[in-house]
């Protein structure tokens, strides 16, 4: 029996603590190298998915670890093989006792069933490795932090990832898509992103809502630095961070100038902190743009620019097309926004309660839902392709150099895929639409604005508003001319 080969799950997690943590494909490669010398089969391979702690919750959190004891306790697999014992667990004896567990209810032997490049491991030294690794991952993290609050105090940046406006800190160049970034340790402002932040600092400062300049900003097709679209947390975060304003924070708190370039000065800065503070919870706003349902509906005859929401000294809501630095209207169109609203809401409901029309937006709404139903399966093939890739690197069926190549295109064209999936408009509120007037008029009043916008939506492209007749007080349906979707 003792010559038989012990079959063996390959267990791969990358340590998110250590920079120069050996990568998953050379855990891999030298793991399959040693199993054989010393009498293991690998009958599979176990990838914890990136940034999967083995110290956080002591390590119980992770899926594939869970999925490993399962595999044990089924008789599959009578040992476990790992880069490093800390790759298994770092939190002591408690982290390692569901493994033993399994491996004692499989009936496995204990001395013989935890294997490292470097030999087995027996329960004795499992004990004893176990204080030694979370004893060296408290003290890892007390010098992590201990580190950090002094580059704090030094002013230098400490960033995960790329900031919006800047490049990035050199950390992950091979990551980084910024043309001429030196991957120095330092970070420098990227010119076309700085501009769109300062357009927007004054926008707020101007007491426009972020929800405009989010969906303005979409509109124009500006991306952020991840390529999604802009949401209002999103500029809320970069207007609050202090880095912007070349100031270095330390758990929440200011404490050092920082070393880089800021896109505006203190001052403005907190100004506005203030300006963010004191708006609003949202829904609560009394002229913000989501109480004017028809921001993005209205534009300007003249200059094609979108009308905006204001109040006028009469206290009186209207929709203007308004000039101004970042505004980009020509100041030449205003329009009451009480009975504008008024005109909009016949046409849309007059629409959606004949019959012919809501037939023929039916049809529009599941040739969407075909297409995102040909994406999802685009998706689950591409998912499907990056899989089969592993596999057939662990089975050493291609080289390291192409498997890493082919996995980025893939994982490149999974987020492509999964933006596309999860932005595709949806057309459910047709199905809930009462069939009368009088019975959709009422809902209209019952839903809100949100509920206003998607039946508009559906509906209207676009209205441009022509100029008035001087003289004229009384509203003109004539000064609307009708773009339906």
């Amino acid at each position: 029996m003792s010559g038989e080969p012990i079959p063996t799950l390959l267990y791969i997690r990358q340590s998110v603590t250590r920079d120069r943590s050996e990568s998953i494909p050379t855990q891999v490669e030298r793991c399959t190298e040693a199993a054989g010398r010393f009498g293991a089969v690998i009958v599979d391979t176990l990838v914890e998915p990136p940034s999967t702690s083995g110290y956080k919750d002591r390590g119980r959190g992770r899926p594939r670890f869970l999925d490993l004891l399962e595999r044990i306790r089924s008789g599959e697999a009578r040992a476990v093989m790992a880069y490093k014992s800390d790759r298994l667990s770092r939190g002591g004896g408690p982290g390692w006792a569901p493994l033993i567990e399994a491996l004692k209810d499989a009936g496995c032997d204990t001395d013989r069933s935890v294997l490292t490049p470097n030999g087995w491991l027996s329960e004795f030294e499992i004990g004893i490795r176990a204080s030694m690794d979370r004893e060296e991952s408290k003290k890892l993290s007390d010098r992590m932090r201990d580190v950090r609050a002094r580059e704090a105090r030094e002013g230098k940046p400490r960033i995960s990832g790329r900031p919006y406006g800047y490049s990035c800190s050199g950390k992950r160049p091979e990551a980084c898509e910024v043309p001429g970034c030196p991957h120095d340790g330092t970070i420098s402002l990227i010119a076309s992103e700085v501009e769109v932040i300062r357009e927007v600092a004054e926008r707020v400062l101007l007491g426009e809502s972020l929800w405009r300049i989010a969906n303005e900003l979409n509109d124009r097709g500006v991306p952020t630095a991840r390529n999604t679209e802009w949401r209002t947390n999103v500029l809320t975060r970069i207007l609050s961070n202090p880095r912007y304003a070349g100031l270095r924070a330390h758990n929440g708190v200011v404490v050092a100038d920082g070393s880089w370039e800021p896109v505006f000065d203190r001052a403005t800065w907190e100004r506005l902190t203030l300006a963010l503070e004191s708006r609003p919870a949202s829904g609560n706003r009394r002229f913000g743009a989501r109480t004017y349902p028809l921001v993005g509906f209205l534009f300007c005859s003249s200059c094609g620019g979108k009308l905006r929401s204001m109040q006028k000294q009469s206290g009186k809501r209207a929709y203007s097309c308004r000039k101004g630095a970042g505004l980009g209207g020509c100041g030449s169109r205003v329009i009451l926004a009480e009975p504008v609203e008024d005109e909009v809401r016949q046409y849309v409901i007059g629409k959606l309660c004949d019959p012919k029309y809501r037939k023929q937006l039916a049809r529009l709404a599941d040739s969407a839902a075909d297409e995102s139903e040909s994406l999802a399966d685009q998706l689950a093939e591409a998912e499907a392709q990056r899989d089969r890739l592993l596999d057939l690197y662990l089975e050493q069926k291609v080289t390291k150099a192409a498997y890493e190549r082919r996995y980025e295109a893939l994982t490149e064209a999974i987020d492509a895929l999964h933006r596309k999936v999860f932005t595709t408009p949806e057309h459910s509120v047709l199905r809930d639409l009462p069939p009368t007037v009088e019975q959709l008029d009422a809902l209209w009043e019952e839903r809100g604005i949100g509920f206003q916008r998607q039946l508009i939506d559906l509906v209207i492209q676009r209205v441009e508003v022509l100029p008035g007749q001087r003289g004229r007080r009384a509203f003109d349906p004539g000064r609307l001319v009708w773009h339906p979707r």
